[in-house]
């Protein structure tokens, strides 16, 4: 919730109309939901009483700060979208996400994969580089990052969370992910099979 402090100004979001930034006495805060929760907008101008928010464009916000001047942030979305298509044994394995919001965690859901089976998130920089190896898709590029995820259940499916850095240097990094599945005689090289690729692109 918001802080019990007094809030000087809200402000909409001028294209994704859920979202809601509001000036408070003890800073910067903001809600995804239509103003049904609220955090502090990582990276924002500390502690620091604000007056007002101004829309500069759709994606610079104004915030004019009470004894610090004033402030401007640009205002990345988070956004996920799904690439390609996987290659399984027995069905097609599908990875899916939340968008990626700068100090949270990044939610994945895996399905239709082998059961009972290890799993690991392969990481690069995106957009996807597409590589089509036997009848599966790799859609991360060399040099990727390999992150145990653990191993799917006796249904094939895995829930998992990454921590996202909060840092405002990361607004706009690009990512592509997908979940490789180690299963014997699977079609990528004999020895795994592979989801869709994730686009994700981390903001706010």
């Amino acid at each position: 919730a918001l802080p019990a402090v007094p809030v000087s100004c809200i402000a909409q979001h001028r294209v994704l109309r859920e979202r809601y930034y509001a000036a408070t006495d003890l800073g910067l805060y903001h809600s995804e939901d239509d103003g049904a929760s609220w955090s502090p907008v990582p990276g924002g101008p500390s502690i620091v009483s604000i007056d007002e928010l101004v829309w500069k464009d759709d994606r610079t916000l104004l915030v004019a700060t009470h004894g610090r001047s004033l402030w401007t942030c640009d205002i990345e979305p988070a956004t996920t979208a799904s690439v390609g298509s996987g290659c399984g044994v027995l069905t097609t394995p599908t990875l899916a996400s939340n968008a990626p919001i700068l100090g949270s965690n990044l939610a994945l859901t895996l399905a239709g994969a082998t059961p009972n089976a290890p799993v690991s998130l392969l990481l690069a920089g995106g957009p996807a580089s597409p590589l089509a190896l036997g009848s599966c898709v790799l859609q991360v590029a060399l040099p990727f990052l390999s992150v145990p995820l653990g191993s799917t259940d006796g249904s094939g499916s895995l829930a998992a969370n990454l921590a996202i850095p909060s840092g405002p240097e990361n607004v706009g990094v690009e990512l592509v992910a997908q979940a490789l599945i180690v299963s014997a005689g699977g079609p990528l090289l004999g020895v795994a099979e592979l989801t869709n690729g994730v686009e994700l692109a981390l903001g706010f």
